[in-house]
């Protein structure tokens, strides 16, 4: 018996972001909804203009603690009645605040989204903020605080971040504020701050499968009645500090050096962002990049560094980050180095960028694949002034770029010779590195 012949597999057709509509309705609320056939889970994500860069000076972590404060009692229900009645409909609720804006979001069955999004917006439209739950809100975020300034990873962050900028500057202090900043936070500044959040200024989007939802009719019912004033925020523009310069954190006798080197770069809406972002991932950006290739494969220095383009609202930043054996702290950052300018200089290969680009773009079918991902995606894109066209150009273009796109991305972008390098580790160690490599003295820091 003769088998069948097999089918022929024809050539893969480019994938597209999943289609937006966007509208207008009459309280002043921008409606974007995205259609993702087949899942039965939708997600709202709500995007206002209250970011982190609006906090006042001194209360650092306001927009955060607003964010945390959302679903800790309303004018209708206390928090406890609220978890209840998200959980009678099956619905999560989440909520930040960066500097893309205040953020809250619920995923809930398609089935139950009519009468689950009056809980979203009841939460936007009449928070209590009550003082016991404020004061709770802020003694759980300086705890954090604690911890995050005892985790290597993250204090290399938070010291990085100052390094980066002028003293007294807001994208010099984390996000989420400093213990001293966020202890300053009363509810009478919580609620001060929440006046700003209007209709006007504030995106809905919408994904799931909506196959029979009147959504726009939904949204607009729930919001119904929500007023409040124009006021747009202007984005603050970082003025980051040139390198070089060292500081360590002092852990002596540490066994590993947690190391974050980098310095300011642009934001997305830089033209050669694609380019950079596969430039990128050829340097740091996977296992079988040019760093570890080196420094976990060939040298067993770490168990794996990562570099990338990080960006912000307005800027951003490259840099490389990853912890190594303590022993080896000379020669690891040696050879990193050696990696960043051996890449600006000579460039990457064709063959490098094809793998990056095949992974980059091959993947966007799965990276964006939930309701979720594709809600919280759209969301980065409203809060970063982005068009709704990006996603879908910014695709396009990492398909069109070529190896030479590449390499002068990373001659434009990288400057191994301005990084701001932290190290969380024993001074001894990465005060020998540096004299050996030419780096200036490094500041220490008390852990």
């Amino acid at each position: 018996m003769t088998a069948p012949a097999r089918p022929e597999v024809g050539e893969p057709r480019p994938w597209k972001f999943p289609l937006v509509q966007e509208s207008r309705l009459e309280s002043g609320l921008r409606l974007l909804t995205c259609h993702v056939t087949g899942k039965a889970v939708a997600t709202v994500e709500v995007v206002a203009d209250l970011p982190v860069d609006a906090d006042p000076p001194g209360m650092e972590g306001l927009a955060v603690v607003v964010a945390r404060c959302l679903d800790e009692g309303t004018t209708v229900r206390d928090s406890d009645a609220f978890a209840a009645a998200l959980e009678r409909h099956g619905a999560t609720f989440h909520a930040s605040a960066g500097y893309e804006g205040l953020s809250a979001a619920i995923d809930v069955p398609v089935s139950r989204l009519s009468s689950a999004l009056p809980l979203l917006a009841e939460a936007l439209r009449e928070p209590a903020f009550p003082a016991s739950e404020v004061e709770r809100v802020v003694a759980q975020r300086i705890d954090q605080i604690t911890q995050e300034r005892a985790n290597p990873a993250q204090r290399a962050a938070i010291e990085f971040t100052a390094a980066l900028h002028p003293a007294g500057s807001r994208f010099g202090i984390p996000q989420a504020g400093t213990a001293e900043t966020v202890e300053r936070v009363r509810r009478e500044a919580v609620v001060d701050a929440y006046r700003r959040v209007s209709p006007a200024t504030t995106t809905v989007v919408v994904a799931g499968d909506l196959t029979g939802v009147e959504i726009a009719k939904e949204v607009a019912a729930a919001f119904d009645g929500w007023t409040g004033t124009d006021q747009p925020w202007t984005p603050s523009v970082p003025t980051p500090i040139v390198g070089p310069r060292v500081l360590v954190v002092d852990r002596p006798d540490s066994v590993q050096t947690q190391l974050l080197l980098g310095h300011s770069g642009p934001d997305r809406r830089h033209e050669s962002w694609p380019a950079m972002v596969l430039a990128a991932y050829v340097v740091g950006g996977t296992l079988t990049s040019r760093i570890d290739a080196l420094l976990r494969e060939e040298k067993g220095y770490t168990y794996g560094l990562r570099g990338a383009f990080q960006p912000s609202r307005r800027g951003g930043v490259f840099g490389v980050s990853g912890s190594v054996d303590s022993d080896s702290t000379e020669p690891a950052l040696a050879d990193l180095l050696g990696v960043l300018r051996t890449a600006v200089v000579g460039g990457v290969t064709e063959d490098e960028v094809a793998a990056a680009r095949q992974y980059l773009v091959g993947v966007s079918p799965l990276r964006w694949e939930t309701p979720g991902a594709v809600a919280g995606h759209l969301a980065t894109v409203v809060g970063n002034d982005l068009p709704l066209s990006w996603t879908d150009n910014y695709l396009a273009a990492l398909r069109d770029t070529t190896a030479d796109d590449a390499s002068a991305a990373l001659a434009a972008h990288v400057r191994p010779d301005q990084l701001v390098v932290v190290a969380v580790g024993d001074p001894a160690r990465v005060t020998k590195a540096c004299t050996e490599l030419g780096l200036p003295t490094p500041e220490v820091v008390t852990a």
